[in-house]
């Protein structure tokens, strides 16, 4: 086992990475606040329309920025790596320019067929009202999303940390106002209001975003610039697609196979595994994507190195106690984040944390890949992942319900684990040192143990929950760790 003062001996990488984990925290407890309000006032039925829409509105944003979002970020991070204002002043119009204009066409386009839409997703009650409000939710946030990749690229993540949080505070007052005041319509409303409000923020705090910005055809037609951009957009498109068209397949499944209120009981289950690790995962790789750019695009290989084995350290050291807290408290997490009737989500919860290791593992070794230009294997793995996903939630849905949704969940991150280090190890010549391969069986064994704990009952698995964790801690926690955080970044 390592400790964590070894992992984060690149001090821009813990003081960036902790500033984002601060502002996602926020994020993630004003999830929580706005889920209990939902799962209150709201209840089972009404939770699952919601985040039915929620998923429609994702899948529209796919379709309309086009994988664009990754070919930008590298884009901007080698101009300024490079000097070139020019052509980050040009690459950062374009980044504003295409989202907006699609999302506006794509959000009428869906209007128009609202009602088929509704039918196909939320069954005999359409709600095309509501298909309506998710769909024009879409420009608004593809503009938010615009300006926040602007600020990644120029490695502004402190500032990005406080504009993500703000948005944050403001969007839970804003729904659990809505909700408490108008019920179910009020939290349709809110999918729209919620993405107005963070482009509210983040283009009255960040003026210099638009600085150089201009829509003039001969900027926002650089064919140039467009083919760099769609080099990644076509790959990341194809996997976003095939990734969001999973999880809204899998969530339309539920429904149709369990009911409704089944998929209101799923939703806990991904707000406490997945959107959890997808903001510890993502804000790591808000970072390193970014910064292994610059790196590879000076020939800085061996830093590069040395950032993804610390990476990988941070990630682990950091996901291991909230995966054990979440498997051993489940109930009672399930309970107070949301109420009584959620708490049967317990089983599917257990499955679904049990591969959040494998998640954050995966990702964090596959940041190597785009950075150093390798789309086809990139694009391999993520279509492989959800493949497996898909197949298996098929397979098991049936006779196992939603725990048969969160093994398949699990199983398909555990292949992503293994071919991210295949690739990146003949690829990338990503080596993992001794210290990171200690960690990585640490966590597996942590994590097993966990899960084997949870199928206990009584007292018994909290407080082996709690020596669990307090294990993990002392073997991976030492006072040259909270020295190591404390320090300034080191650029």
């Amino acid at each position: 086992m390592t400790s964590i003062a070894e992992s984060v001996r690149p001090r821009l990488l813990i003081s960036a990475t902790l500033a984002l984990w601060a502002a996602q925290i926020v994020g993630l407890m004003a999830g929580l606040v706005r889920g209990k309000v939902n799962a209150v006032y709201l209840g089972p039925s009404g939770v699952g329309l919601v985040s039915q829409l929620n998923y429609l509105s994702t899948l529209i944003a796919t379709v309309a920025v086009f994988g664009m979002w990754n070919g930008c970020i590298k884009l901007l991070a080698e101009a300024r790596a490079k000097g070139d204002q020019a052509l980050e002043a040009r690459v950062r119009s374009i980044t504003l320019f295409y989202p907006l204009v699609a999302g506006l066409l794509v959000a009428v386009g869906v209007s128009v067929v609202s009602t088929p839409v509704g039918h196909a997703l939320l069954g005999s009650n359409a709600h095309s009202g509501a298909v309506i409000v998710a769909a024009f939710s879409v420009p608004a946030g593809l503009l938010a999303a615009a300006l926040s990749v602007g600020l990644q690229a120029r490695g502004e993540m402190h500032r990005l940390a406080v504009a993500n949080t703000v948005i944050a505070l403001g969007n839970t007052a804003l729904v659990v106002a809505l909700v408490v005041a108008f019920g179910i319509q009020g939290a349709i409303a809110g999918v729209l209001l919620t993405s107005v409000l963070a482009t509210v923020v983040l283009a009255s705090r960040e003026p210099a975003l638009f600085k150089g910005v201009s829509f003039r055809p001969g900027v926002v037609f650089d064919r140039s610039v467009l083919r760099a951009i769609y080099a990644f957009g076509a790959a990341a498109i194809v996997l976003s697609l095939a990734s969001g068209g999973t999880d809204l397949g899998v969530r339309t499944l539920i429904v149709r196979q369990l009911g409704i209120a089944s998929n209101g009981l799923y939703q806990p289950v991904t707000m406490l595994s997945t959107q959890v690790f997808l903001a510890l995962v993502s804000a790591l790789g808000i970072y390193l994507f970014p910064r292994l750019t610059g790196l590879y695009a000076r020939g800085e290989h061996e830093q590069a190195n040395s950032e993804v084995n610390a990476g990988v350290r941070l990630m682990l050291a950091a996901a291991v106690p909230a995966v054990i807290l979440t498997i051993t408290l489940a109930p009672f997490l399930l309970r107070v984040v949301f109420s009584g009737e959620f708490v049967s989500a317990k089983s599917a919860l257990t499955w679904q944390m049990a591969g959040e290791v494998f998640r954050a593992l995966g990702w964090t070794i596959g940041a190597v890949l785009l950075p150093l230009g390798l789309i086809r294997p990139w694009l391999g793995i993520g279509l492989l992942t959800v493949a497996t996903q898909a197949v298996l939630v098929a397979a098991l849905i049936g006779p196992l319900g939603l725990v048969g949704v969160s093994i398949a969940y699990s199983s398909s991150w555990l292949v992503n684990a293994a071919l991210a280090i295949f690739v990146a190890r003949r690829h990338a010549r990503l080596g993992l040192d001794p210290k990171t391969v200690r960690l990585i069986v640490g966590a597996l064994v942590f994590t097993a143990v966990s899960v084997a704990v949870a199928r206990l009952s009584g007292r018994v698995v909290p407080v082996a929950g709690v020596g669990l964790l307090t294990l993990w801690l002392a073997l991976t926690v030492r006072r040259d760790s909270l020295r190591a955080l404390t320090r300034g970044p080191r650029p």
